[in-house]
């Protein structure tokens, strides 16, 4: 079965889609991409500009259809690029698919009806549950069917006709009390740092 045809099966699979246990995964993707800026009426040729997207991953919200594919939904997605991070808006319409059987290995990225999904290949890909941590490892992207065009909020997009030097890496989201403990930590540091500062004045003072 081809990809594309794989794409229009996932479609119908839609209906399928089941609850799992909830977990919040990070999908980060970095290369060198070549490619089309387009900004209203104003069309701007790019290449080799280094960049790095990263999509929030939703476990809870999947796609299954055994033999097929699998994959979870993108809730919010960046990218960051010469030195400019912005939100991907049509990131939240979007799933991370992986495909089995004879197409095992790559991964989709597109929203329904996954008409023209970008294709990104890797021999890691083979196997992956889609949850685990995972990289970098590489991958080959085509745009043969599909092409990676993200948009962002003031209308602008970013279709990358290529990507060298790819790599995905995915890993664990962390958690809201993760976060409050690392403020936490950081504020006791702050004030370690300050109290050791005041310290040596007070002496003075004092003498």
């Amino acid at each position: 079965m081809t990809i594309k045809l794989v794409a229009a099966a996932i479609a119908l699979a839609l209906a399928a889609v089941a609850p799992a246990s909830a977990a919040t995964l990070v999908y980060t993707l970095s290369g060198v991409g070549s490619g089309i800026y387009t900004d209203g009426a104003v069309v701007t040729p790019f290449s080799d500009v280094d960049f790095t997207i990263n999509a929030i991953i939703d476990t809870s919200i999947e796609i299954n259809d055994p033999g097929v594919a699998f994959g979870y939904k993108i809730i919010s997605a960046s990218q960051t690029a010469l030195g400019v991070t912005r939100p991907i808006t049509d990131a939240t319409d979007s799933y991370a698919l992986f495909l089995e059987g004879k197409n095992a290995g790559s991964l989709l990225i597109g929203s329904p009806p996954f008409s023209a999904p970008p294709v990104f290949y890797s021999s890691a890909f083979v196997g992956y549950n889609g949850v685990s941590d995972l990289g970098p490892v590489s991958f080959v992207y085509s745009d043969s069917l599909g092409t990676l065009d993200p948009t962002f909020p003031d209308g602008a997009d970013a279709s990358f006709t290529s990507i060298t030097d790819g790599l995905l890496t995915v890993s664990a989201a962390p958690e809201p009390a993760t976060w409050a403990m690392m403020l936490l930590g950081l504020g006791g540091v702050g004030l370690a740092m300050r109290w050791s500062h005041r310290k040596p004045l007070r002496a003075v003072a004092t003498a």
